[in-house]
């Protein structure tokens, strides 16, 4: 990895002043990728834990109704 870094300075240094701004606009495309991939993440996590309380809740309703019904069985 050092290498290719190692590489990829030569090759600004190089290019001079064009170099040093291709750097410095590379920076928030890194930057905007990073978040992006990270908010990909979280976003799998908060639908699959909003699945997984939508089938909590229609467990809860069930059981409820269940409750209910022996309640008024037994009066």
């Amino acid at each position: 990895m050092a290498g290719i870094t190692e590489q990829l300075a030569g090759v600004l240094a190089a290019l001079g002043p064009a170099g040093l701004g291709l750097a410095i606009a590379a920076v928030p495309t890194a930057v905007g990728i990073a978040i992006y991939v990270t908010r990909m993440g979280t976003q799998s996590k908060i639908d699959r834990l909003e699945g997984e309380l939508a089938r909590i809740q229609a467990w809860h309703t069930e059981e409820l109704e269940k409750q209910r019904e022996r309640y008024e069985d037994l009066e």
